[in-house]
């Protein structure tokens, strides 16, 4: 691949094909190849990719727009006019060649491109979050600090994706290792005094899920003071927050069993995964558990005989004979569907009967 290649994909738009080609290069840009590289980038997205597009093919009248995924995960919007067809990526292709050429754009900046694509799947609002999330350094540990105080509740979504960012481990290629943030633990303290003051429908969840990327003591209490919860979606999160690498406790049982009755199937849905799961034995999870052999969602059926046949209670057998043939059974875990006929060989002495255990 040569800059000129380069060069087409900028226009084109789209930001995982820009990656493809940069890192498919013959050999490595020029300092006024890669000024032309960002310069172009710059001017398509300062101008907008569809005035861009009417200033270069002269056409007139309404644009053809569709939403398309632009890798696997974010999508973009394509926009066709005159003929000539562009993907609306162009911020995010600016945010990811002045990161690889080592250019520290201003959080402002960053920020500002983030907003005009508020969808968080966005390629371009992902790319932002992905590039703040990586700089591990006080300035931009507070400017996000101070982003998830602001009023504007997408202002606080963004902050939101980038502290989950220092939730997870980056890749190092210097020495080709994995490190985890410095701010890991701060982050927490963040979600958990986050939690205490936020209402916004669309920013509550998402600060739940990043207090679920611990196992905290603490997360138990801010999952039962939620368990009630009036939207189904943060009640969907709070199996998460009970999670435990001990038995669970009384309340945190308690809940569980009343959240895999719950009248919303994805709240039942991650209530029996976590349990089901979870190697506690007690009782009345068990009795939970069976009870979910009738219900309308095949993955609650089939987590709920799983949970059972893991811990050798025989009510599987009947719990799996009574069940539908599975639709999709890649959609389960490796050694969820064949979970009775493993108890069967346990109890019968019949074969090695190995049992799933989570990591």
């Amino acid at each position: 691949m040569t800059v000129d290649d380069l060069l087409r994909a900028v226009d084109g738009g789209s930001a995982d094909l820009v990656s493809t080609v940069f890192h498919d290069l013959e050999k490595p840009l020029s300092p006024a190849e890669r000024e032309a590289v960002l310069s172009l980038a710059r001017r398509w997205y300062e101008a907008g990719a569809e005035a861009e597009l009417r200033r270069r093919t002269g056409a007139s009248g309404p644009a053809g727009r569709a939403r398309i995924m632009d890798d696997e995960y974010h999508h973009c919007e394509e926009i066709t006019l005159g003929g000539v067809t562009v993907r609306d990526g162009h911020a995010a292709i600016l945010t990811w060649c002045e990161e690889q050429f080592e250019i520290r754009t201003p959080f402002e900046e960053l920020v500002t491109r983030a907003l005009a694509f508020p969808d968080r799947d966005h390629m371009v609002r992902w790319q932002v979050s992905n590039t703040l999330g990586c700089r591990w350094d006080d300035e931009t540990w507070s400017a996000v600090l101070a982003l998830r105080a602001h009023p504007d509740h997408i202002r606080r979504l963004l902050a939101m994706d980038v502290l989950f960012s220092h939730t997870t481990t980056r890749y190092v290629p210097d020495d080709g290792t994995w490190a985890s943030s410095p701010y890991e633990d701060r982050a927490y303290d963040v979600f958990a005094a986050w939690v205490e003051e936020e209402r916004h429908p669309l920013v509550l969840p998402n600060v739940l899920v990043g207090l679920v990327q611990y196992y905290d003591p603490r997360n138990e209490a801010v999952g039962l003071r939620f368990a009630g919860h009036a939207d189904p979606e943060v009640r969907g999160i709070v199996p998460g927050l009970l999670e435990s690498r001990e038995p669970f406790s009384p309340a945190a049982r308690e809940a569980l069993c009343a959240l895999m009755r719950d009248p919303s199937t994805p709240v039942r849905c991650s209530a029996v995964v976590t349990v089901a799961e979870h190697p506690d034995p007690h009782p009345a999870l068990r009795d939970a558990l069976a009870e979910r052999f009738g219900d309308e969602d095949e993955a609650v059926r089939v987590m709920a005989v799983f949970g059972l046949a893991e811990r050798d209670d025989p009510r599987c057998v009947a719990g799996r004979d009574r069940m539908a043939p599975v639709e999709d059974p890649e959609r389960y875990g490796y050694g969820v569907l064949d979970a009775t006929q493993r108890y069967e060989e346990r109890r019968d002495g019949t074969g090695d009967g190995w049992r799933w255990r989570r990591h």
